[in-house]
């Protein structure tokens, strides 16, 4: 399956960048900006580098699990539009191989996120007055955008029933 080789894929691309953080952070290292783009939280690099592996560990086994699971969930526990077409035993296969594919998705999208902001907090982290720059914003951008459009694109035509002009 392609989307769970992207999000192992994505998975070592995030071990990586927090490999590289342990390397390359200062003894003091900003992990959180208030709304104002001021820092507000400053920890130890190693409290920030247990603190990044605890996040993408904890998301690896909540998305990545989710998405290998989902074929043991109970379809009263999902939420998909058409459910009556989905709900009949033949549809099913394919209604799982829908959802883990958008739930690998998901799970890459955001452990790709996450690398990129231990790499700007990386880049910024011994700056006298640390901001978050473009890379950031940018990655966050792409990342609302793909989530986002990945939901609407389920609910307008990738869920729609087989044969309804419903997606791949």
């Amino acid at each position: 399956m392609r989307a769970r080789a992207a999000f192992l894929a994505s998975l070592l691309l995030y071990a990586g960048a927090v490999l590289w953080a342990w390397s390359t952070f200062p003894d003091r290292v900003p992990v959180h900006w208030g709304g104002g783009g001021d820092v507000d939280r400053v920890v130890s690099r190693d409290r920030a580098v247990v603190e990044l592996v605890v996040i993408g560990g904890a998301l690896t086994l909540v998305l990545g699990g989710a998405a290998a699971l989902v074929r043991r969930l109970p379809l009263g526990g999902i939420n998909v539009p058409h459910k009556e077409f989905w709900s009949r035993p033949e549809n099913r296969p394919e209604l799982d191989r829908r959802l883990a594919a958008d739930l690998w998705l998901v799970a890459t999208a955001t452990l790709l996120l996450l690398a990129v902001i231990v790499v700007e907090v990386g880049l910024v982290a011994d700056d006298p007055d640390p901001r978050l720059g473009p890379l950031f914003w940018v990655a966050l951008v792409v990342y609302l955008v793909v989530v986002l459009g990945l939901a609407v694109h389920g609910a307008v035509r990738r869920y729609r029933p087989v044969g309804a002009g419903g997606g791949p």
